[in-house]
């Protein structure tokens, strides 16, 4: 369902212009209601040659020409633009995709009464297959929030959750598939010391994990019962799983989730 709106994405990174694709290709908004802006001309001139949008190197006119702005820039950025389009925001809905830059914090450096959403996507976007988190916003019209899950929609999958869980986010999905490449590389070497060539190795294990995911969120059935299915008593699966427990891979990748999250924790703008 397409946007009645006017959609501006600040910063064309990897991020942003995946939200660009992901906008046009789902038919969320047209060329002409979509801008842009990049400190690279470069990078701004590609994103017009092969999407056919405006972009612009002055993040002012992407907010001067937008009902919806988008900030799709590294967190460490995060002050000096909303420093430079402070001065034009006036009833534009901003949506931040800056991890651990919390709502507060934004309002605290705009210095007015701004309407914020606060978002948190993944990598896999690029594929258009994220885990897009959105937190919740009691003070946002339905209409206004309903057009932020659209948006994100256009990329993957949509959750709504309080913003304070949104460490425990950063640290799952956010760093998740960081932890998930990490497993297809260990499956690729086991495959390769086991016959296989790379190329092959490879796409059964990056299709090994894409199907078993599929598995968990379309049968709804929780993953140990879903490994039982697969663990036959005396059989080469079962041998597998020993080595794993062996070397507590579930506490390790626990662990790792519970550390990322203390790290956004840490990291984390008020």
């Amino acid at each position: 369902m397409a946007i009645n709106r006017r959609i501006g994405i600040i910063g064309a990174g990897r991020m942003g212009t995946a939200l660009v694709a992901g906008l046009l290709k789902g038919g969320v908004v047209g060329k002409d209601s979509l801008y842009a802006s990049d400190v690279s001309a470069q990078r701004c001139h590609q994103l017009s040659e092969i999407y056919g949008i405006k972009c612009f190197s002055n993040n002012k006119m992407v907010v001067e020409n937008s009902d919806i702005v988008i900030i799709a820039v590294e967190p460490a950025h995060m002050q000096a633009v909303l420093k430079d389009i402070g001065e034009v925001l006036s009833s534009q809905l901003l949506v931040s995709i800056a991890a651990a830059v919390s709502t507060d914090f934004i309002k605290q450096n705009l210095k007015k009464d701004v309407a914020v959403v606060r978002v948190m996507p993944n990598n896999p976007c690029l594929v258009g297959e994220g885990m897009i988190v959105i937190a919740s916003a009691p003070d946002i019209s339905e209409k206004r929030f309903k057009a932020v899950e659209e948006i994100f929609s256009a990329v993957g999958r949509v959750l709504v959750l309080d913003e304070d869980l949104f460490d425990a986010v950063t640290g799952l999905s956010g760093s998740g598939p960081a932890f998930i490449y990490l497993v297809i590389e260990g499956l690729v070497e086991g495959g390769i010391k086991s016959g296989l060539s790379a190329d092959t190795a490879l796409v059964l294990a990056a299709q090994t994990v894409l199907g078993a995911g599929k598995m968990v969120l379309e049968t709804k059935a929780h993953p140990s019962k879903l490994r039982e299915m697969v663990t036959t008593p005396g059989g080469t699966t079962v041998e597998g799983l020993k080595e794993l427990d062996r070397s507590d891979i579930k506490g390790v990748f626990s662990r790792a989730v519970e550390r990322a999250a203390q790290k956004s924790r840490e990291l984390k703008k008020t």
